[in-house]
C-alpha cells in the first residue's frame, strides 16, 4: 500500500510540471525523495551515488542528470520596509528554469529553483518523453537556490578553483544536497550552519562553490571552504548606512590561489557601489533593477550562450520571492511559500 501511494505521488509530481512560458516551468513535488535515508546511507557525497540511490528508491528506472553549475551574483540587504531580502542572479547556459515546490513530511515547505540544463532538456527540447519527465522527480535534489516557509533563503555560487572534498570522517554531502537539507531542516542561519558543520562537503561539477544563507531575523552569512576548513563572512558594517553582503564568483577568503580566485569582480563592485549609495537599504523594485544591471549575456569560448536564466528577490520576512526569467525584467512573477 505504501509503495502504491508513493507511485501515485510520483505520477502526481510529474503531471504537475507546467509550462508558464519558454523560460519558466513549475513543478509541485508530492513524492518522497528519502533525503534522510540518502544522507544516512552515505549516498549524498557525489552525483553518481545520489543517482544510484534515486534510481533504486525514487525513479525505479535508469535516469541521467547533469551536474549543477552556477555563475551568479547574490546580495543581502534590508528593503525600505525594514524587511530582509536576498537578491540572486543565476547565470548559465541558456535554458528554462524550473520552480520546485516541496512539502516534505518531516520538514519545511519551500520554493526552490533549478535549471533545465540539469535535466538535459532546454528551450528547443522540452520534457516530452517519459524518461525526461522521470528526471523531474530528481528536481528537489538539484535546486541551486530557494526559500522555505520560515524565511530561510540559500543560494550557491561557483568558484574557479578545484572542488572541495573534506575527509574528516563525517557523513559526506554534496553541493546541491546541502541546499535541499537546509531548505528542509533549517529555520535560521545558525541552524543552517549546524548542518554545514555536520557533514563533509564534496563539491560536484569539477569546481568549488560558496554559499549565502539569510533568514528573517536579518542575519546572513557567506560560507566558503579553503584548505578543507569552513570560513564564515558576515555583512560588513557601513559608516553611512546598514550593513549588507555582496557575493559573486570569487573568494572573499584570503589565501586562495590568486590566479584562480575567480570572476565577477565588476559585478560585485557594481552591487557594492549601488547599495553603498543607498545606505544599504534597497526597495524590492530597485533590487530587481540592480540584478538586471549585473545580468550576463555572452557566448562561452566553447560556443554556447551564457545568460542570466533567472533573477530572484527573496523576502525572508514574508517567505516569498519575486522572479524575472529569460532576462525579461518587464514581467515580474510573485510566489509565496
Amino acid at each position: 500500500m505504501k509503495e502504491n501511494t508513493q507511485e501515485a505521488k510520483k505520477i502526481a509530481s510529474m503531471q504537475s510540471l507546467t509550462k508558464v512560458n519558454d523560460s519558466l516551468y513549475t513543478l509541485d513535488c508530492a513524492h518522497d525523495i528519502y533525503l534522510d535515508g540518502m544522507v544516512e546511507q552515505g549516498k549524498a557525497g557525489s552525483v553518481v551515488k545520489m543517482l544510484g540511490f534515486a534510481i533504486k528508491n525514487v525513479t525505479k528506472k535508469p535516469v541521467v542528470v547533469k551536474e549543477p553549475h552556477a555563475g551568479c551574483s547574490v546580495f543581502t540587504a534590508f528593503d525600505d520596509n525594514g524587511e530582509y531580502i536576498m537578491g540572486r542572479n543565476f547565470d548559465y547556459k541558456d535554458a528554462p528554469c524550473v520552480l520546485v515546490r516541496c512539502t516534505p513530511a518531516n520538514g519545511y515547505k519551500s520554493i526552490g529553483f533549478t535549471d533545465a540544463n540539469f535535466f538535459m532538456w532546454g528551450k528547443e527540447k522540452g520534457p516530452k518523453e517519459g524518461k525526461l519527465y522521470a528526471r523531474t522527480l530528481l528536481a528537489p535534489y538539484l535546486c541551486v537556490d530557494g526559500i522555505n516557509e520560515k524565511g530561510l533563503a540559500i543560494a550557491v555560487l561557483e568558484l574557479k578553483t578545484p572542488p572541495v572534498h573534506q575527509k574528516t570522517g563525517r557523513l559526506p554531502i554534496s553541493t546541491s544536497i546541502i541546499i535541499r537539507m537546509v531548505l528542509d531542516k533549517a529555520s535560521t542561519v545558525e541552524e543552517a550552519l549546524e548542518l554545514f558543520n555536520r557533514y563533509d562537503m564534496n563539491d560536484i561539477g569539477g569546481v568549488a562553490y560558496h554559499f549565502v544563507v539569510s533568514d528573517r531575523t536579518g542575519k546572513s552569512v557567506l560560507i566558503e571552504y579553503l584548505n578543507g576548513e569552513i570560513l564564515l563572512f558576515y555583512p560588513e558594517s557601513r559608516d553611512n548606512g546598514k550593513e549588507f553582503l555582496s557575493v559573486t564568483n570569487h573568494f572573499i577568503a584570503k589565501g586562495a590561489p590568486e590566479p584562480k580566485r575567480g570572476a565577477g569582480y565588476d559585478r560585485q563592485q557594481k552591487i557594492v557601489d549601488t547599495l553603498t549609495a543607498k545606505g544599504g537599504v534597497i526597495s524590492n523594485d530597485d533590487a530587481m533593477e540592480l540584478l538586471s544591471k549585473v545580468q550576463l549575456d555572452y557566448y562561452h569560448k566553447l560556443g554556447w550562450p551564457v545568460r542570466t536564466l533567472w533573477s530572484a528577490v527573496y523576502n525572508s520576512t514574508k517567505a516569498s520571492v519575486s522572479l524575472c526569467v529569460g532576462q525579461n525584467y518587464e514581467e515580474v512573477f510573485h510566489f509565496d511559500v
